[in-house]
């Protein structure tokens, strides 16, 4: 399909673009196989059983995307169940699908960046080719779409970010072929349903194909054909205005929609909208300045509480004005219109998830979309140098290249930071010491080292700053239970289940806990549940075992140590295993053996 718009460039070498291209993407990422979950993958994915295929029938795959964990996100849900089906829960085969569909997205760019510059140029000149290369790059490997890509579940964004791209090159396609647009009216259609289907923000499509229509099919043609055109332009300011209008009253569908999830943020409607302008400039900033530290899944944000409070909220507004507007004024000019269309290609994706839907104040990922219009606007400037001299043109593309070099190295030096919790959250405390979220997490991950006491310092750092943190809650917990202060330990555990309910690693420390206070029934029903919501943790095999031993319920025992057997990978703790089975289960005078029994 790319090669469909190579014009005057040759096959040989846009088939080598494409080629560097996916070499430079999958180089950029090919540490991420060895990264873990992490946040919302384990409900998405790990802790979700539509997910578990250990068959891969049509029923399963069927089963997994309508019992989707996001019901509006079924394609993405049935992925993932591939991915289990063909890893057995190892997150290595949700990476590489990640890398593919990224890939994929690129070279989507790729080719949406080819039919815009054959609009500017007139043809698609070797130099255009390059100029595209360099703006897909960009694109592929900015560090800025790490999240995009390692973060399992935001597969999510990258699939609806591939189906919109191939929805609006599509529809390009069929509006500039001279014949057989029928096949690309299809394409697109059907993409943008996939896109739908994948994460809402490609809801965002129809207004994309509508910029597509006026930006680049009618580049260098007159806007007005007919008086439909009116109305097609009139169509996103009218629409604008009802949101508003929605909005203010509080009582239209939108506001029905999105004004109950308030309730559950610590900020209010008018304070994200404030807020979320100063997001993008910052967004815009990494971009710009893509050092590895300045990215992280967590971030010290203040809330705007005012158009002025703080100033940078008013400055932030009126930016996010100006580029609107000047994205507008070029949209209307004859010969112009390519530069309104990257320009106007940022809002309009930012557009669901950057305004009134309560979600999280600021992620990285959702710059993956929105990024192509950056990516257009660097391939048009590099075109447009090309005008001014070939000196000049050779000396802005290499700039542009060791600009993407720069952001190949900090995503080459950033992508390992997402290899296990300890990792992520040593990295995101730099970015936001002062967040409770970051420093629970980071007290559970440095539970899971062993690492007690650093890991209380930090939970009582994250109850100063929220004294209902879970994570934080659940690490006092046990480290009052390592210390013997079982029913202080218990106190705690409790307040953690009270906020975030039983999750599988608190009720399997609160299991431990009835352990050591003798009461096995209760410390049962607790592992139990461990075992039922995370069947593949190999510890809460050996727990439940073990009180199982204690309960002289040997043959269920047995069960549980065998699968902690197929699942540990540790083989020090395997041998351990093995030698208790055979003094215990399999010797004459065993606790467990058939003949004491």
């Amino acid at each position: 399909m790319i090669a469909a718009a190579a014009g005057a460039a040759s096959r040989t070498n846009m088939l080598l673009a494409v080629a560097a291209l996916l070499v430079l993407t999958f180089s950029a990422y090919h540490e991420a196989p060895a990264n873990g979950y992490h946040l919302d993958d384990f409900h998405n994915i790990v802790q979700h059983a539509p997910i578990w295929l250990d068959k891969l029938t049509l029923s399963g795959l069927i089963n997994a995307g309508r019992e989707a964990f996001s019901p509006t996100r079924p394609l993405p849900s049935i992925t993932f169940a591939l991915d289990w089906w063909r890893g057995g829960g190892d997150p290595a085969a949700f990476q590489w699908t990640n890398m593919g569909i990224h890939a994929a997205a690129a070279l989507m760019v790729f080719a949406l960046l080819t039919l815009m510059l054959r609009q500017f140029l007139g043809r698609l000149s070797n130099h255009g080719l390059w100029c595209a290369f360099l703006g897909a790059a960009f694109w592929a490997v900015h560090p800025i779409q790490i999240q995009g890509v390692t973060y399992i579940v935001q597969r999510m964004a990258s699939m609806a970010a591939f189906f919109t791209l191939l929805s609006v090159w599509s529809y390009a396609q069929g509006r500039l072929a001279s014949k057989g647009n029928a096949f690309w009216f299809i394409l697109c259609g059907l993409a943008a349903l996939c896109g739908a289907l994948s994460k809402e923000n490609a809801w965002v499509t129809p207004l994309l194909l509508l910029l597509a229509e006026y930006g680049l099919c009618r580049h260098n043609k007159p806007l007005i054909r007919g008086r439909l055109d009116y109305f097609w332009l009139s169509l996103p300011p009218l629409l604008g205005m009802l949101v508003v209008a929605d909005l203010a009253s509080g009582a239209g569908p939108l506001s029905r929609y999105a004004l109950p999830g308030f309730a559950f943020r610590d900020f209010t409607l008018a304070e994200r909208l404030l807020t979320q302008p100063r997001v993008v400039l910052f967004h815009i900033s990494q971009i710009l300045w893509p050092l590895p530290e300045r990215f992280s899944i967590e971030h010290s944000f203040s809330i705007s509480t005012g158009l002025f409070r703080p100033f940078s909220t008013f400055i932030a507004i009126a930016a996010v004005f100006l580029w609107t507007g000047a994205g507008v004024r070029l949209l209307l000019k004859q010969n112009a219109r390519l530069w309104g269309f990257c320009m106007l290609w940022v809002p309009a994706t930012l557009a669901i998830e950057s305004t009134a839907i309560p979600l999280e104040i600021i992620f990285e990922h959702r710059m993956y979309l929105p990024l192509a219009g950056l990516a257009g606007l660097l391939s048009l400037c590099l075109a447009a140098a090309a005008r001014r001299g070939r000196t000049f043109a050779r000396v802005t593309g290499g700039l542009a290249a060791l600009f993407v070099i720069a952001c190949l190295a900090s995503t080459l030096q950033r992508v390992p930071d997402w290899r296990n919790r300890l990792s992520l959250y040593e990295s995101a405390l730099r970015n936001a010491p002062d967040s409770a979220r970051t420093l629970g997490t980071l007290a559970m991950a440095y539970v899971e080292e062993g690492r007690l006491a650093l890991a209380a310092s930090m939970a009582r750092r994250a109850l100063q700053l929220d004294p209902d943190e879970p994570y934080s809650l659940e690490t006092l917990g046990i480290t009052l239970m390592d210390r013997g202060r079982l029913d202080e330990a218990g106190q705690y555990f409790s307040r953690s289940f009270a906020q975030a309910g039983a999750r599988a690693s608190l009720m399997n420390h609160w299991g431990e806990l009835m352990v050591k206070k003798g009461r096995y029934r209760e410390a049962l029903k607790m592992f139990r549940h461990s075992v039922k919501r995370m069947p593949w943790v190999s510890t809460y095999h050996w727990n439940i075992a073990v009180t199982y031993e204690h309960l002289n319920e040997c043959l269920k025992a047995r069960a549980h140590w065998d699968r902690f057997l197929q699942l540990e990978k540790n083989e020090k703790d395997r041998q351990a295993v093995r030698e208790h089975l055979a003094e215990e289960y399999d010797a004459p005078g065993g606790k467990c053996s058939p003949r004491q029994k």
